[in-house]
């Protein structure tokens, strides 16, 4: 009992005393009990996993330089020491611990007390000014311009539109009229080609005529006893139709 108020008396002397603070962010891989010790202090706290503790620690006096800080497993026998320096406020270091297979990250910074500051937070702070600012919500109102356009440019701008719109039909008739040559002449050579046999008209056959031939002889007709003739005989053909 007799212990335990000396400690805490000197606990609430330090931190009286002190015009600054270290401060100790800490992040661990699997849940676990940490031991945290100094000269002056003593602390259990409990780790879960992926969450982040803070803790600080003040030191002795204002002149002490720096603060060693022990980092154990509670149970363990084992621990990991580090000093820490004290001063130059704001400034933030990092450290990585391993303590049987656990992952320790700590993230450390040394702060100033309120109403000190300095490199040492030595110096008292004269005065404090706080400023208010006050935003005034804004409102958008939607503006339209109406821009006058002289008549000159709106013909000119008319001529040049039409002469536009002119150029463009043309050069898609033209292009329309090409485009169906084009086909006529490829239907045109691709047609199959049909060739034309004339049957002349046979004239009917000519009758055959028949003729009749007719053999005379001329002379003189006598018996076989009679005398014989000394011209030759004359044939005539006689033609029957």
């Amino acid at each position: 009992m007799l212990s335990s108020s000396i400690l805490l008396f000197s606990i609430l002397f330090s931190m009286a005393s002190a015009t600054g603070h270290l401060r100790l962010e800490l992040t661990a891989s699997n849940d676990f009990s940490l031991q945290l010790r100094t000269n002056l202090n003593f602390k259990t706290i409990r780790m879960i996993m992926g969450n982040t503790r803070v803790t600080s620690f003040h030191p002795k006096t204002d002149d002490q330089p720096f603060l060693e800080v022990d980092f154990s497993k509670r149970g363990s026998s084992v621990f990991l020491r580090h000093v820490y320096e004290m001063r130059s406020p704001g400034e933030v270091t990092r450290q990585t611990f391993v303590l049987d297979e656990i992952v320790l990250l700590v993230s450390s910074k040394f702060e100033c007390d309120a109403g000190f500051i300095g490199e040492r937070c030595q110096e008292k702070s004269t005065s404090t000014s706080t400023t208010t600012t006050t935003l005034a919500p804004t409102t958008t109102i939607p503006t339209t311009s109406t821009v006058r356009v002289p008549p000159q440019r709106q013909d000119q701008d008319h001529h040049q539109s039409s002469t536009t719109n002119f150029f463009l039909c043309s050069t898609l008739v033209i292009v329309i009229i090409v485009l169906l040559i084009l086909i006529l002449i490829v239907f045109l050579a691709m047609r199959p080609r049909h060739q034309h046999i004339y049957i002349q008209q046979q004239q009917p056959d000519t009758p055959v005529k028949s003729y009749k031939i007719v053999l005379e002889d001329s002379g003189y007709q006598s018996s076989p006893e009679s005398i014989r003739y000394t011209s030759s005989p004359t044939k005539f053909v006689t033609i029957t139709l």
